[in-house]
C-alpha cells in the first residue's frame, strides 16, 4: 500500500508495518535535517486499509506540526509514537519533548486530525506542558478487524514474544514497554488505557494541561541497556 495514496481496495493491512514505513519517510524528509529523532513502538495490528491510512494521515499531521512548532530550547528533539491494542480499543500516543512556546493554540491546527479520528469512530485528546506535548488517538476496531486481531492473538499465545520497539532510525531498538497515558474517551467502551499509569496520574483531556511527569517521563525516558 502506498504511504500517502488513498487505498483502492478493502484489504487488511498491518498498521505496525505501515506506520513504521511512514515514520521512516517523515524522518528522512523532514526530521533528520533539523535534528529531531523519531521512534515508533508497536506490535502487529491488522486494520482495514482505508482506516489504517486515515490513522497514518492523522499521525503524519501531528508529527509534522510538532517539527514545525515545537520549541525544544536547546534540547535534542524527540518524538515518540506508541501504537497498542487493549481489548477492542486502539490507542496511539504521539509525544514530544518540545514546549508550548511558539505552538498553535490547542484549539487550532488540530481540525484535520480530529476529523480523521472521528471518521474512525474515535476521539482525539491532548495535553501540553512547558517541556512536552502529548496526543492520544483512540478508536474501536470494526468486527472484521476484531476477527483478524483475535487470530493474531491466538498465534501469539502459541508463540509468546515480547513487544518490540521499532525506531525510525537504524540501530535504535529496545524491548521496553511503555504505559498508556490517558483514559478511554467518552463514548468508547473498553478497558481504561491509563490503567497501568502510576498512582496519582491524571487523565489526558482536551481541556486540561498535565504535569510533565504524568506523560512525558515514561514516554521519553531513554531505554535501559
Amino acid at each position: 500500500m502506498c504511504i500517502v495514496a488513498i487505498p483502492e481496495d478493502d484489504a487488511l493491512v498491518d498498521a505496525a508495518q505501515y506506520l513504521r514505513r511512514l515514520c521512516l519517510t517523515i524522518t528522512r524528509s523532514s526530521l533528520e535535517p533539523i535534528g529531531i529523532h523519531l521512534s515508533f513502538q508497536a506490535d502487529t495490528l491488522p486494520l482495514e486499509a482505508e482506516r489504517c491510512w486515515r490513522l497514518g494521515m492523522a499521525i503524519h499531521e501531528l508529527v509534522t506540526n510538532s517539527a514545525r512548532h515545537a520549541c525544544f530550547d536547546g534540547r535534542a528533539g524527540e518524538i515518540k509514537i506508541k501504537l497498542s491494542l487493549r481489548d477492542q480499543v486502539v490507542n496511539c500516543i504521539i509525544a514530544d519533548n518540545g514546549s508550548l512556546s511558539g505552538r498553535l493554540k490547542p484549539a487550532r491546527g488540530l481540525g484535520i486530525v480530529r476529523d480523521l479520528i472521528e471518521s474512525l469512530g474515535g476521539r482525539l485528546e491532548y495535553g501540553f506542558g512547558r517541556e512536552y506535548s502529548s496526543f492520544l488517538l483512540v478508536f474501536l476496531l470494526t468486527e472484521r478487524e476484531r476477527r483478524a486481531n483475535r487470530a493474531v492473538a491466538s498465534r501469539r499465545a502459541r508463540t509468546p514474544r515480547r513487544l518490540k520497539t521499532i525506531s525510525s532510525l537504524p540501530n535504535q531498538t529496545t524491548t521496553r514497554q511503555l504505559p498508556n497515558a490517558a483514559s478511554t474517551p467518552r463514548g468508547l467502551h473498553g478497558p481504561t488505557p491509563g490503567s497501568n499509569a502510576p498512582e496519582g496520574a491524571r487523565p489526558l483531556g482536551a481541556a486540561r494541561t498535565m504535569d510533565k511527569a504524568d506523560v512525558l517521563a515514561p514516554l521519553l525516558a531513554k531505554p535501559r541497556i
